[in-house]
């Protein structure tokens, strides 16, 4: 029941019709959707019907991940480490990068109280002492299972980071007593030694409590710099028009870090969560050089079943000719350089078994 009631705090909205505006908008205090007209909360009682006549998938303990250790620095190139869900670790020309980083055993609004919420289906695939110095913590939106406080406060405990986050979120994090924060709206830059950050557009929405419903804004974010490839980090997204516009205003992306789970049932999952062919649409809308998905098989938040992503999302790479469009899982290590094709082949054949 406390889990049916989690899920119904999160009740999403699902579109009508589209328009083709990509700035950050507010209106009465409530950060929107530009390019989408009409949004339709779906009807209560049969968001409590399907959560109360679900049949959760068994329980027989949390898979084991492979475990993963990265490098303490990387001076040249990129190093990607999957860790879990949304959380991965970007290593680029001597930064270290953490997006939305949560670790916890359960992700809900009392995780310390180990009640509400959801537990954690797989374990993450590097073990919190291995995390090397963070320099940048990227925060796509407050949702519980990317905004994650007991995470946060322990990397605070042995790191200094500078944190970017959507506007609208400086305020809390500030309160919990992190300093450098830096809010951004969509297609502000942010410069961090030779990389540039931009906050781009994506297809969600924003909820911590009863009352602040879309009063943060929602991002992903890309990085670049001079002579080093280009990185886009989605956050959560529905499929929309934004891929297009982010791929015209920022340009070749090399890789893209997209989710492909927490999509079914599609009726309420369809307008903020991409299933996996939207994903290798989005992929191709990008024209990104390679895609690597995220947000799968970590916390059991919708109806597909563990592994469900993966398989469809290796139906859809097929169908739409994206074999660019990578697999991997928690704790799969990826070595980037200038010679993104070569590496990546070697990167997978010394990386676990994917």
């Amino acid at each position: 029941m406390l889990r049916t009631v989690f899920v119904l705090f999160l009740c999403i909205t699902i579109v009508s019709s589209v328009c083709a505006s990509f700035e950050t908008a507010k209106i009465d205090g409530q950060y929107q959707n530009p390019w989408v007209q009409n949004e339709v909360t779906p009807n209560f009682l049969r968001i409590l019907w399907w959560q109360l006549s679900r049949k959760p998938e068994p329980f027989n303990g949390q898979i084991v991940a492979p475990l993963a250790k990265p490098s303490v620095n990387v001076a040249q190139g990129l190093h990607l480490t999957f860790i879990n869900h949304a959380t991965v670790l970007i290593q680029l020309n001597g930064l270290n990068i953490l997006t939305d980083p949560v670790l916890s055993e359960r992700v809900g609004p009392f995780p310390k109280l180990g009640i509400g919420g959801v537990s954690r289906q797989q374990t993450p695939g590097v073990r919190f002492e291995h995390i090397p110095r963070i320099d940048v913590v990227i925060i796509s939106h407050n949702h519980y299972d990317h905004l994650d406080w007991p995470t946060l406060e322990r990397l605070k405990a042995n790191h200094n980071f500078l944190i970017l986050c959507p506007e609208g979120m400086g305020n809390e994090l500030k309160a919990q007593g992190f300093n450098r924060v830096v809010e951004m709206i969509w297609w502000d830059t942010f410069d961090v030694g030779q990389l540039k950050f931009t906050a781009v557009p994506a297809q969600h929405w924003s909820k911590r409590t009863l009352t602040d419903r879309n009063e943060s804004l929602w991002m992903g974010i890309t990085i670049a710099g001079k002579n080093a490839p280009t990185v886009y980090f989605a956050g959560d997204t529905g499929y929309g028009p934004h891929f297009v516009e982010i791929r015209k205003r920022i340009g070749p992306i090399d890789v893209s870090l997209l989710p492909i789970g927490a999509y079914l049932p599609r009726w309420i999952m369809q307008f903020s969560h991409m299933n996996p062919e939207e994903a290798v649409m989005a992929h191709l809308d990008l024209k990104s050089k390679w895609s690597l998905p995220i947000h799968f098989d970590t916390f059991p938040l919708s109806d597909e079943e563990f592994g469900q992503a993966l398989k469809d999302l290796a139906i859809s790479r097929e169908e739409k000719l994206a074999p660019s469009f990578l697999e991997w899982k928690n704790g799969n290590h990826l070595i980037f350089n200038q010679n993104m094709k070569g590496q990546l082949a070697q990167a997978l054949r010394n990386s676990p078994k994917i």
